[in-house]
C-alpha cells in the first residue's frame, strides 16, 4: 500500500461522513428569537383596560406581510389570552393601546467551513417578525416594546409560532392580579 493509498483510506471516510452530515442537516425545531424592552413597563400595571390596533407599516427592515386577516385575528386572540391572565380587560377604547405590526424578509444563510468546502448550497430563509407595542392612550406614551422573529416555513405563521411568540413577548408585562 502506497502512502497515497493510505491517506485516501483515511480521508475518504471522513469526507463521506462530512457530506452525510451536511445532507442530513436539519434546522433546529425553533429558530425563534424574542426580545422585550421598556423603561416604563412597571407603570403598566396601573392601567385596567386595553384595546387593539394594527400598525400601518411593517417593522424596520421588514416588508409588509400578506398575512391573512385570520392570522392577525389569531394574534389578537392570543394577546387577549395573555392580557386576561394578567388581569387586563379588553374594551373598545382602552386605557392602553396594544399595537401589533408584522413583516417578512429574506435572509441568506451562507455555508462556512466544512459545509462550504463540501459544496453546500446557500440557504434562503423567509423570516417573519411580530412586534407588540403598548401605549398609553391618553398621551401616546410608549410603555412597552417586544418582538419575535422566526423562520416561516409556510406563507403564514403557524398557531404554534403565534402562541410562543405572543406568550414570550408579553411575559414581562406586569400582572394586575
Amino acid at each position: 500500500m502506497t502512502s497515497l493509498d493510505f491517506r485516501l483510506t483515511r480521508i475518504l471516510p471522513v469526507a463521506a461522513l462530512t457530506l452525510a452530515a451536511v445532507a442530513c442537516h436539519k434546522a433546529p425545531e425553533s429558530t425563534m428569537q424574542v426580545k422585550t424592552n421598556s423603561a416604563v413597563v412597571s407603570n403598566v400595571a396601573r392601567y385596567r383596560t386595553y384595546s387593539h390596533e394594527t400598525a400601518d407599516v411593517a417593522p424596520k427592515g421588514y416588508a409588509p406581510t400578506a398575512f391573512t386577516p385570520e392570522v392577525l385575528e389569531r394574534v389578537r386572540r392570543r394577546i387577549d389570552v395573555e392580557m386576561e391572565k394578567k388581569g387586563y380587560v379588553l374594551v373598545p377604547a382602552g386605557d392602553l393601546v396594544v399595537r401589533i405590526s408584522s413583516g417578512v424578509r429574506t435572509e441568506k444563510d451562507e455555508p462556512t467551513g466544512a459545509t462550504m468546502a463540501a459544496g453546500a448550497p446557500v440557504e434562503i430563509d423567509r423570516v417573519g417578525a411580530l412586534v407588540v407595542d403598548v401605549f398609553d392612550r391618553s398621551n401616546d406614551g410608549h410603555l412597552f416594546h417586544g418582538y419575535a422573529r422566526d423562520e416561516l416555513r409556510t406563507n403564514d405563521a403557524t398557531d404554534e409560532q403565534i402562541d410562543k411568540a405572543v406568550t414570550s413577548i408579553l411575559e414581562p408585562m406586569p400582572s394586575r392580579r
